[in-house]
């Protein structure tokens, strides 16, 4: 498993370590401290998540959601995850979900990263593909016959 930390405090790197050794997760991880660097390092294509502080350089953790799966970025997009507990602001789950990013605390992270790891092996997840390659139509139809045509 490979990590991206985005992150200006160098008290994480040693906190995220333990909690990860504790987990049992083997991780290669990399740290960056500016947007730049993340931006950077996003393209090499080389990590499986994001983890963050709310603010990076500047920019919190809102922004950095945008632009990880922004239209420039799309083809590099990963699953983006906001530790909780570097956070004076207290994040809906749901509005984190909505901005497509996720909530974890430093006690979870290991337990949290091995499943969704282990889960987008076996769902065959290919990285910057959000929805599955299976098509998909909406009709909108509000007579009953009609709609059991259609189905």
């Amino acid at each position: 498993m490979k990590l991206l930390v985005a992150t200006s405090y160098h008290d994480i790197k040693g906190i995220m370590a333990k909690h990860l050794s504790e987990s049992g997760i083997k991780a290669e991880v990399t740290f960056v401290e500016t947007l730049d660097n993340l931006i950077t390092e996003l393209k090499t294509d080389r990590h499986d998540f994001i983890l963050t502080e709310y603010s990076i350089d500047g920019t919190d953790v809102w922004r950095l959601a945008k632009l990880v799966n922004s239209t420039q970025l799309a083809a590099h997009a990963l699953p983006l995850y906001l530790i909780k507990d570097t956070s004076e602001i207290e994040v809906p789950t749901i509005l984190a979900k909505a901005h497509c990013f996720s909530l974890v605390a430093f006690k979870d992270l290991g337990q949290i990263l091995q499943a969704s790891y282990n889960h987008n092996l076996n769902a065959g997840y290919v990285r910057g593909r959000r929805q599955p390659d299976k098509p998909t139509l909406l009709i909108v139809e509000d007579d009953d016959n009609a709609a059991k045509i259609i189905r």
